[in-house]
């Protein structure tokens, strides 16, 4: 089996991203119930007590609300950096700390942590490294600060945040302050900064990109996948496939196993 990549959830109720590289399964996140989450993994194949690792990217509930139970009842470890572990109270789950910047490896997959500008204690994202694919998984950041742009270019597979159109935010529902929050530094991305991120990071060569953990009320599928496919046009880039991970249920599949891309040459 090669690289495979499936999102079981991706949106404020709630994030869980199945990673499986060969025989080694990991979570990044487990932001929905335990049960829904053995279900979700045992139509995928794969047998809850056989995952590796759950990588937690903060703290917020609709990144951990399945973690401590799913731990517990199956032993598998939960790996963030420390105030992460400290903030999620977890109970009795079995932790593993790594600090952010760090490199954890599980197997023949190696998994480095990056901060992210979010009001969680310490949030980061993921690089996922096995043989010679890499995955981004940058998730729940108010702006996309040029650090990441190393670890976007590098990456076959970005699931990138894309969580509101701006105007529709503005514009919609929420009271100013929720509007201020996601608007802020520390909030979440727009399409429009989803796009730019991956403008200012493109590698030229065939990339996937999901759009992740988009707002119900303030976004769809359809507004982002039309914001963010506009702009790399208008910005002369072909080279990347844009898809939509959806809210409340699985969605995607990406497998390295039917990709084609040339080798990175040495």
């Amino acid at each position: 089996m090669s690289l495979r990549v499936t999102s079981i959830a991706s949106g404020s109720s709630g994030n869980a991203l199945l990673v499986q590289a060969g025989e080694t399964s990991v979570l990044v996140d487990a932001g929905i119930t335990a049960k829904r989450l053995v279900s979700e993994l045992k139509d995928l194949g794969v047998n809850p007590s056989d995952l590796k690792a759950i990588f937690l990217t903060h703290e917020h509930g609709d990144h951990i609300a399945g973690a401590g139970v799913l731990s517990r009842r199956y032993r598998v470890p939960v790996v963030a950096n420390e105030q992460t572990l400290l903030g999620s109270d977890l109970g009795r789950a079995e932790l593993q700390v790594s600090s952010t910047g760090g490199v954890t490896k599980v197997d023949g997959l190696t998994v480095t942590s990056f901060g992210l500008p979010h009001d969680g204690v310490e949030p980061v994202g993921y690089l996922l490294e096995w043989d010679r694919w890499k995955i981004c998984v940058a998730t729940d950041l108010g702006y996309a600060p040029e650090s990441i742009n190393e670890f976007v270019r590098a990456s076959d597979l970005i699931v990138l945040e894309s969580n509101h159109d701006v105007d529709r935010l503005v514009k919609g529902p929420y009271p100013s302050s929720l509007k201020s929050r996601i608007l802020g530094y520390t909030g979440h991305l727009s399409n429009q900064q989803a796009s730019e991120c991956i403008s200012a990071s493109v590698s030229g060569r065939p990339q996937w990109l999901w759009l992740a953990h988009l707002s119900d009320i303030n976004n769809s599928p359809a507004c982002a996948l039309r914001s963010v496919r506009k702009h790399l046009q208008q910005s002369g880039i072909d080279s990347i496939h844009v898809s939509v991970a959806l809210r409340d249920r699985r969605s995607l599949t990406w497998d390295a196993g039917d990709c084609w891309v040339q080798p990175r040459l040495t």
